[in-house]
């Protein structure tokens, strides 16, 4: 049986799931406590707004992560200024360019965790505001408190493949946010996106998915940092569909741990990255790395199990040998899925 490298969590259901908002935003806040919120038309739209309402100039961002992220930063009219970096930031990295900087952007890539407090405390020191971008660290935790409740503003991504899943995104911060008039949300984006959950159990069946695996990659190819930004607003449908996934999200991320910890037995020979100390990621993904990446894809595929590399992820500043590093030798596993890896 073939492991799907991708798997979505939004259900046919949740398109069609009753939502009273007043009362279930309690879902929402059990991981994203912030006095104020503000839905977006996606993540990268919320971290431009960030950036515009706090006035930032000269943006520190990491060097390896996201290309939508530069693409916020840009779009912000925000200089950016690169901090050396692999999959996991590290502080004594951000101090090379803190006094460069009057804002400090950290990604959780893959859904793992650096020291938080420390450049919290970095940041606050140098007068730096500190955005954390929680894109792929929803309900993540360091030292038992919740990414995102360290810095001044963070962000949440809802793109369909994110730890939850549909579309749209999130800001969040207890400092008030202003609320920016943009587009509406492009009706044919969410027919799309509407299909792509409808056909999805399908479309993953572990008996067909062999055969549709090569429609998957590729859709992926066309896509891979084509992507044009645009400003939009959340639809309420989207709002709706985020909600109804809150309502289970302890479950979604309880068998994303369950699958780490199978892959970690199966695949400890190949140095997987191990979450620093007092760190839960959210384990959106299982990340090793392989200078023979392709090698040990194909290697693995004959296994039976699929890993694959972030198409959109990159050495942002064209000039890091820590972050290209990464970019070309990065290998993961995407965590949620019911197919387990058969037992050697």
């Amino acid at each position: 049986m073939l492991i799907p490298h991708t798997s979505i969590t939004p259900r046919i259901s949740d398109l069609f799931g009753r939502i009273e908002y007043s009362r279930d935003i309690k879902y929402l806040k059990k991981y994203i406590p912030h006095k104020h919120i503000e839905w977006t038309g996606s993540g990268r739209e919320a971290l431009r707004q960030i950036l515009m309402q706090s006035n930032a100039k000269n943006v520190g961002v990491q060097a390896f992560t996201c290309h939508v992220v530069l693409d916020a930063i840009k779009a912000a009219g925000c200089k950016p200024i690169f901090y050396e970096s692999g999959a996991v930031a590290e502080v004594d990295e951000i101090k090379e360019i803190i006094g460069k900087i009057d804002t400090l952007v950290v990604p959780y890539n893959f859904g793992f965790l650096p020291e938080i407090d420390k450049i919290a405390s970095l940041c606050k020191k140098n007068k730096v505001t500190f955005i954390e971008d929680c894109a792929a660290a929803l309900g993540a935790r360091y030292k038992n408190r919740l990414a995102g409740t360290f810095g001044d503003y963070a962000f949440y991504s809802f793109g369909i493949s994110k730890c939850i899943g549909f579309v749209g995104g999130l800001a969040a911060s207890d400092k008030p946010l202003k609320r920016f008039r943009v587009k509406k949300f492009s009706r044919l984006e969410l027919a799309k996106t509407i299909i792509e959950v409808t056909i999805a159990p399908l479309f993953f069946n572990p008996y067909l998915y062999p055969i549709t695996k090569h429609l998957l990659s590729i859709e992926l190819d066309k896509k891979d940092g084509k992507s044009k930004f645009q400003s939009y607003n959340m639809p309420m449908l989207g709002i709706n569909v985020i909600l109804n996934q809150f309502k289970r999200y302890e479950k979604i991320m309880q068998k994303r741990r369950e699958n780490a910890k199978i892959l970690f037995a199966r695949y400890n020979k190949y140095n997987p990255i191990i979450p620093l100390k007092n760190t839960e990621p959210a384990w959106l993904y299982f990340l090793i790395h392989s200078n023979n990446r392709q090698q040990l894809i194909d290697k693995l595929d004959r296994e039976e199990i699929e890993f694959s590399f972030m198409r959109t992820y990159h050495d942002l500043s064209r000039k890091s040998k820590k972050a290209l590093k990464e970019e070309k030798t990065h290998v993961i596993f995407s965590l949620y899925t019911s197919f387990l890896p058969k037992k050697e």
